[in-house]
């Protein structure tokens, strides 16, 4: 395995361990997706799949830029620019730490809201910073084959555990708010947009794709059809409920009964668990990568990204920050369009010169 100038591991992952890693990165934000009081699981399926192609435009940029030069925008920029490079790489490390740092705080919200009150969501911070610093340390192929396997149980088990389960439940029946229909598609269109910052995760993760073929499309597609199942079918079980439950993926889990064995909560706990500790370690990985290639001087960068999103994480419990959804999505569709569109667009502009700064990977995450 070939080394980086920081004496670091390489890690490069073939196209369909990108597809599963960046499918289940993005399920996370479709398990925490809080429906307006008008649910609608067919306006929601429409917006989604009108969100999926304004993400599918969105990622040609990174995508034509590492076709053409194997390299994603802050590394292209690097060559002519070594400052502003480094800067911009910088930039996108910020985001990802911010990113991560919704995921933690997010995550230890949901633990809270559905296993019972704790003292402070703090006592899961730390935890679960923990676990994703180790995760994002074993390297990007490790993830990439742990991928493959969360992949198969969202979906192969999950959809079919549903669909068996389903006669032996007590369903409401279908049943949809009533309202201006496209309003609510514009309405969740643009919330799922918002949530697509995992974009920029693929924008610097492209050299460490086998090949460049344009996963990101076939996530994408996956993660739109995946998308749209998960709400028309709690639109389809839950009913008029699924407008007054904070996470309806959790609430289907309740009312889902296999037989005598009781309800399906636990799973749909495990269901998202995994999904979101692995978006968090992916974002702390990408964030790692970003330092490591911008300076020499962090010995672990993984481990200083952890800490730094566990930080910022407490301190918007303590300053008890709670950004509303129209703040939420105003960062997301900025950080997509500068990170995702603009900035390789950028790249792509300058004429490259001389030599790479490095390999594919400066990460030392452990």
């Amino acid at each position: 395995m070939s080394k980086s100038e920081l004496g670091c591991k390489t890690g490069v992952i073939s196209g369909v361990q990108a597809v599963f890693l960046l499918f289940i990165t993005r399920a996370f934000y479709t398990l925490i997706f809080i429906p307006s009081d008008s649910f609608s699981g067919k306006a929601a399926a429409a917006g989604m799949l009108i969100s999926a192609f304004a993400e599918l435009i969105c990622v040609i940029p990174p995508w034509i830029l590492a076709k053409k030069r194997g390299e994603n925008a802050y590394e292209s920029i690097s060559r002519r620019f070594p400052k502003a490079g480094k800067a911009i790489g910088f930039a996108y490390s910020l985001f990802f730490i911010l990113l991560s740092s919704w995921g933690i705080t997010t995550y230890s919200e949901y633990i809270v809201s559905t296993t019972g009150e704790a003292p402070s969501l703090i006592v899961y911070v730390i935890p679960v910073a923990v676990i994703c610093a180790y995760m994002a340390g074993l390297g990007i192929d490790t993830l990439g084959r742990v991928a493959g396997i969360v992949f198969v149980i969202f979906i192969v088990f999950l959809p079919l555990m549903w669909i068996i389960c389903m006669p032996d439940s007590a369903s409401f029946g279908y049943a949809e708010h009533t309202g201006n229909y496209w309003r609510n598609v514009f309405n969740y269109a643009v919330t799922d947009f918002s949530l697509s910052g995992w974009t920029c995760i693929y924008a610097v993760l492209t050299p460490n794709i086998r090949g460049k073929k344009p996963v990101a499309f076939s996530a994408i597609g996956i993660k739109a059809v995946f998308s749209c199942f998960i709400f028309i079918f709690c639109s389809i079980l839950l009913g008029l409920a699924a407008s007054v439950q904070r996470y309806p993926f959790y609430a289907v889990g309740g009312y889902l009964h296999f037989g005598k064995t009781g309800n399906l909560d636990p799973f749909s706990v495990f269901a998202f668990s995994l999904t979101a500790l692995f978006s968090i370690a992916v974002s702390i990985y990408a964030s790692a990568k970003c330092i490591g290639y911008c300076s020499g001087a962090f010995k672990s960068p993984a481990v200083l990204t952890a800490v730094l999103s566990a930080a910022v994480s407490v301190l918007m419990i303590l300053a008890e920050i709670n950004p509303g959804a129209e703040t939420v999505a105003a960062v997301g569709i900025a950080a997509t369009l500068i990170f995702t569109v603009a900035l390789p667009l950028a790249a792509l502009a300058v004429k490259p010169a001389g030599n790479r700064m490095s390999g594919k990977d400066n990460v030392k995450c452990h």
